[in-house]
């Protein structure tokens, strides 16, 4: 590993992890610890414990989970089957691994939206996950934010809603995934300035992933600021042409702006790619 100054390119701490790296988590282990030496990083005890936690001991059980991860940002009804299959599959290998429960927490609820499952039957698939989350580990602050969203989108509970993410947000100020899910709450408040900051900040912790960026211009959408969600969700859509959720929404923002044979011309480009009918392309929002 190389730390490189930007400014001029010179090399100013380099690390190699040898013979004490004998496998993925003891690795992890020393370049973190090494890294933040280096930086002459002031720890707290609380901070220093999380920067060498881990969440599973298994190397199987992490490979499925982030297998899952790239499919849950997909957003499609088959990468949706995909990311539960792998969360599944990551709890039975370790059944104390609160990350992956609460990644199946958001993945379950991920299939309601998208139609894979009925939202009766993923919405309480969804609170099982995310219990058993808080039951495992409770400092975990995506626990908290899975549960938050289910707060938010099933039980509609906002108040509890915001008690959970805001808590969230105290155990892990750094989580994209939490910023990113507050925003949904302060979306439908109507608190569009305060989504955009919180994307904003998601976004900016996870600049490649393709679901903040959707939901990045989806703020400022709400915000009735559709040249800028155009905008956004035109650079998603060149990150990748094949990502269906960006590529809708985009063709919404253009008929709200007035911009009618735009939209007119995605709509038939997203049917040319995809193969998918109106209904269909309807469900992906």
């Amino acid at each position: 590993m190389q730390l490189i100054r930007i400014s001029d390119g010179s090399v100013l701490w380099g690390y190699h992890c040898d013979d004490l790296c004998t496998d993925l988590f003891t690795a992890q282990d020393s370049i973190s610890e090494n890294v933040a030496r280096s930086l002459a990083l002031t720890l707290s005890d609380v901070e220093g414990q999380a920067l060498t936690k881990r969440y599973t001991a298994n190397a199987e059980a992490l490979r499925a989970f982030l297998n899952a991860r790239y499919y849950y940002g997909r957003r499609t009804k088959e990468s949706a089957t995909r990311t539960v299959e792998y969360l599944q599959r990551a709890v039975a290998l370790d059944p104390q691994y609160a990350l992956a429960y609460a990644a199946l927490a958001e993945a379950y609820l991920s299939m309601g939206f998208l139609h894979v499952m009925r939202t009766d039957e993923a919405m309480p698939k969804a609170k099982i996950a995310a219990e058993q989350a808080l039951k495992i580990d409770p400092s975990l602050g995506l626990s908290h934010s899975a549960s938050g969203f289910i707060k938010l989108t099933y039980d509609w509970d906002w108040n509890c809603a915001d008690r959970e993410f805001q808590k969230a947000l105290e155990l892990n100020p750094n989580e994209s995934v939490v910023h990113d899910d507050y925003a949904t709450l302060l979306e439908v408040q109507g608190r569009t300035d305060e989504a955009i900051a919180e994307v904003n900040k998601a976004r900016e912790l996870d600049p490649l992933s393709l679901l903040i960026s959707r939901n990045h211009g989806r703020a400022y959408y709400y915000a009735r600021q559709y040249d800028r969600a155009i905008q956004i969700w035109r650079e998603t859509a060149e990150m990748d042409q094949t990502f269906p959720a960006v590529n809708n929404w985009l063709t919404w923002a253009y008929e709200a702006n007035g911009k009618y044979q735009q939209a007119i011309d995605s709509h038939l480009k997203q049917e040319a790619i995809y193969g998918m009918s109106a209904e269909s392309l309807q469900s992906l929002r």
